[in-house]
């Protein structure tokens, strides 16, 4: 049987076979969709008002537009304001679909046989469907990175200063997706792999540089003209190394000045509130039991208090009072902690994350003002009022699904320019009416149950990259090389969101499908070289592709 329907697939090889792929992903999407209705993703709220302030001469949000990028506002905002949600659902359906192609036609290029399980594997794998089933960055970054792997292999494989061009819009594209995709620059070195002559390796690699960094330029600096920073984003200074200690709950009040000084303005301004005095919360408290409102509170009371200038060097340097390791690695000039990343590489690699339920209820639950920690009371942050500190962070902070919870009914508290408060009334209620109708459907439970259980029993990435890369080594397949290129780029911005955030599994959902695809490749690629060529990475002619 497997026989047949491995000689029926190779019936269909070209485009025929690629028609057949879309819409057989537009029915798993569909299908997928019953157990998983679309709803809104992560930071979702932020990408919307960076959308609807792309024009503004002076925004409410000005961190918002210095720490988001463009590319995820503009896929999600235009199509939920042309047609709603079911736009916007259209839109994801077609990026699932897209990316699944792409895949399979990256695997293509290496083998058929590679290609039919590449596809089959993706479509049965309710993984690598979740991200296109919320509305956030995961699903563009996705899409991105599977095109990204098509034209990589592509030009590698059969090389010219155009495919190489193209590499370099798509890596543009990512970076201005996602901030820590930056690190995908790293791609310019692919003309290295293939065949021809170094000045035509130079040329290959200066068209894919030129063309990557020309719009990123632009857009940094656009954020000059409009906001004073010649920046793509201040994500990676809010994040690193402030993030890491604060929420592994090691930061203390008296581990140094620094500590000492930011322990006075948390008492001066966040403990004095009533919410925290009533509770008699102290400083210590507060420090070990981190929450994404209070670190975003802390960089918008930096922000007040030292200037935006400042870059957070406050909250740098209490940081590294209480991580001794961090510190050692920045007196040597790293901008990481590389054992740090290294873990949280690997755990990424080695967690499944799973689809979480944002559907709306008929009533949203009044949320308990208190939580308790190590047997203290503090406020439950999703019953909290919006910190003014934190607002032109946009919903970054937020702790509840309830957006209203989320914004200001005086927006006079934060801004002493009226056409500022009066604009962040526009933008919020806009942004309120665009995602209302995020997450109505119903779920069909058991469909839901079967894709949880799929997601359970498909082997980790860690396990297909073992696999890759012993394939690799026992079997050298043709363009080996390729593969473990991608594997690389891949896991870059799994390093990049390492350093950053941690190592929460949702952020490696978009690049982890190519260690699938490269144990595919490795396993069933093509091991004839051409004698002639012997070394070389061998052109393939068609890169078409196998359902």
């Amino acid at each position: 049987m497997l026989r047949r329907a491995l000689a029926l697939a190779r019936r269909v090889d070209g485009l025929r076979g690629a028609v057949i792929l879309f819409g057989l992903a537009f029915l798993v999407y569909a299908v997928d969709s019953r157990a998983w209705p679309y709803q809104r993703g992560r930071d979702a709220w932020d990408y919307l008002v960076y959308y609807l302030s792309l024009f503004d001469g002076d925004t409410p949000f000005p961190l918002v537009m210095l720490v988001r990028t463009p590319v995820t506002p503009l896929v999600l905002g235009l199509p939920l304001q042309v047609g709603g949600a079911a736009a916007l659902e259209l839109v994801a359906a077609i990026l699932f679909a897209g990316a699944t192609l792409a895949w399979a036609a990256t695997a293509r290029l290496f083998s058929w046989p590679a290609s039919v399980i590449v596809a089959v594997g993706l479509l049965v794998q309710p993984g690598f469907a979740i991200p296109y089933h919320e509305a956030s960055s995961d699903m563009v970054t996705s899409a991105g990175f599977a095109l990204l792997g098509f034209v990589a292999a592509r030009s590698c494989l059969a090389p010219s200063t155009a495919r190489f061009a193209a590499v370099g819009a798509v890596v543009a594209l990512l970076i201005l997706t996602r901030p820590p995709n930056v690190v995908l620059f790293a791609a310019v070195a692919l003309p290295i792999l293939a065949s021809g002559s170094w000045r035509r390796r130079l040329v290959w690699g200066g068209a894919c540089l030129a063309v990557a960094a020309v719009p990123v330029l632009a857009f940094m600096v656009g954020n000059d003209v409009r906001y004073g920073e010649l920046t793509l984003s201040r994500q990676r200074i809010m994040h690193i190394p402030f993030f890491g200690a604060f929420f592994s709950g090691r930061m203390e009040a008296e581990a140094g000045p620094a500590s000492r000084r930011l322990a006075g303005l948390i008492e001066r301004d966040v403990l004095s509130e009533p919410a925290y005095r009533r509770l008699g919360v102290d400083v210590s408290t507060y420090l070990r039991s981190p929450t994404n409102l209070e670190a975003i509170r802390l960089l918008g009371l930096v922000d007040s208090v030292d200037g935006r200038a400042s870059d957070y060097a406050l909250l740098h340097e209490a940081a590294l009072e209480v991580d001794t390791q961090r510190r050692w690695f920045a007196r040597l000039g790293l901008p990481i902690n590389p054992v740090r990343t290294t873990r949280n590489v690997w755990q990424l690699l080695n967690n499944r994350a799973g689809h979480e339920n944002r559907i709306k209820p008929a009533q949203w639950p009044t949320p308990e003002p208190t939580r308790e920690i190590d047997g203290h009371l503090l406020p439950n942050p999703a019953a909290l009022p919006p910190p003014t500190q934190a607002v032109s962070y946009g919903f970054l902070w937020c702790a509840s699904d309830e957006i209203t919870r989320c914004i200001l009914e005086d927006p006079r508290r934060a801004y002493e320019d009226p056409t500022l408060a009066s604009r962040y009334t526009e933008v919020t209620d806009r942004v309120r009416e665009l995602e209302s109708s995020l997450g109505r459907g119903t779920s069909n439970r058991w469909l839901a149950v079967q894709l949880d259980r799929g997601l359970r029993k498909w082997p980790l990435p860690s396990v297909w990259l073992a696999v890759a890369i012993v394939a690799m080594i026992a079997r050298r397949p043709r363009g080996w090389p390729v593969l473990l290129a991608l594997l690389a780029l891949a896991l870059l911005v799994l390093a990049a969101h390492g350093a950053a955030v941690g190592s929460d599994p949702n952020f490696a959902l978009p690049v982890v499908p190519v260690t699938f695809v490269a144990c595919a490749c490795s396993l069933l690629g093509v091991r004839r070289v051409d004698p002639e060529r012997e070394g070389a990475v061998p052109a393939v002619p068609s890169p078409s592709i196998t359902p």
